[in-house]
């Protein structure tokens, strides 16, 4: 008896670190590539070209298209997270023209939590060097990794700094406006944030 038939063989092109669909954490992977074979009792002799890539998780071994490897991991995020409340919080720090000892010290303690080493000679520093950014396409990039809660801290963290000698200026409100924006606050959200704050 002749057992005749196709087999695919997997062949490993390259590996690495990804954020998984299936355990929703960062994972290894592999990326590999389906090669189909005509095959006897089973025995590849035959190669018929190739079928495919896919990226396998090395946790929960499950396949899943290559375009997976475009989400960011986790360490991605937190760096984009970071980078984002560095950005917003030199934005509101420059809103008024001259960030007083105050708004400066404010805005070097909330900066450093997320970007440790951070202090006010590197605030300085990013006064002076830092372009002006748009707020909101800064904040957009991480707007879809923060829950509600989360996007309500991002508000009240940046309304610390333009509060911490004060009240809040016309420069700065337009910079949390943008900010809530980014972050797809509605006007009716931002202003129940900034109620339930004052």
């Amino acid at each position: 008896m002749l057992i005749i038939g196709l087999r695919t063989i997997w062949k490993t092109l390259r590996g690495g670190t990804f954020h998984c669909p299936n355990e929703r954490t960062d994972r290894p992977y592999i990326v590999q590539e389906a090669r189909r074979f005509f095959a006897i009792f089973f025995i590849p002799l035959i190669p018929l070209g190739k079928a495919g890539q896919a990226v396998r998780c090395e946790s929960c071994k499950n396949r899943f298209p290559v375009s997976v490897l475009d989400q960011p991991t986790a360490i991605d995020r937190t760096d984009q997270l970071a980078r984002a409340v560095r950005t917003c919080a030199v934005a509101m720090a420059a809103a008024d023209g001259a960030a007083d000892a105050a708004v400066r010290s404010r805005t070097v303690d909330l900066v450093n939590e997320c970007n440790p080493g951070y202090d006010d000679a590197k605030l300085r520093e990013d006064l002076r060097l830092l372009p002006v950014h748009d707020v909101q396409s800064v904040v957009a990039a991480v707007a879809s990794g923060l829950d509600g809660p989360g996007k309500e801290r991002f508000v009240t963290d940046m309304l610390s700094i333009a509060t911490s000698n004060g009240e809040m200026t016309a420069a700065e409100r337009r910079v949390l406006d943008a900010l809530a924006a980014g972050l797809a606050m509605t006007p009716a959200h931002l202003r129940g944030v900034l109620a339930g704050d004052s």
